[in-house]
This record gives structure tokens, sequence and C-alpha cells, in this order.
């Protein structure tokens, strides 16, 4: 659990020099959790380098909904 935070921690500081390479060695972790994680945390490092205002964006409201197919 400790790697997987750490991963998670460490990818929000991609723009620091060597994150990325520490984060990469983490890749063949022998732990599923962690390897996750580490792929989550190089997407944020690339995220954190890129400038962008936004991780994630939503879809415009009723462009989809879960319940849409729903009926009561």
């Amino acid at each position: 659990m400790v790697r997987h935070e750490a991963a998670e921690a460490l990818g929000s500081l991609g723009d620091e020099e060597g994150v990325e390479d520490i984060l990469r060695g983490f890749l063949d972790d022998p732990e599923q959790v962690v390897r996750d994680s580490v792929v989550v945390a190089l997407d944020m490092a690339e995220f954190e380098k890129s400038g962008q205002i936004e991780y994630a964006t939503l879809p415009d409201e009723g462009a989809f909904s879960p319940l849409a197919k729903v009926k009561c």
C-alpha cells in the first residue's frame, strides 16, 4: 500500500527531474496495485508537465447518463 501511495504522490511531482525514471522502475512491481498506480502516476506526471488546466473533463450534461436506459 505504501508503494501505491508513493507512486501517486510522485505522479503529482511530474515536472520534477527524475520522477518519471523512478516511476518506470516500478512498472514490473510484483503487486498489481503498484503497477496500476505507476501507470496512473506516469499519466499524471505527463499532465503536470503539459501545463493544462484540467486533468479530466466531464461530458456535457445529458450527453451521457447511466440512468438514461433505466425505466421505472
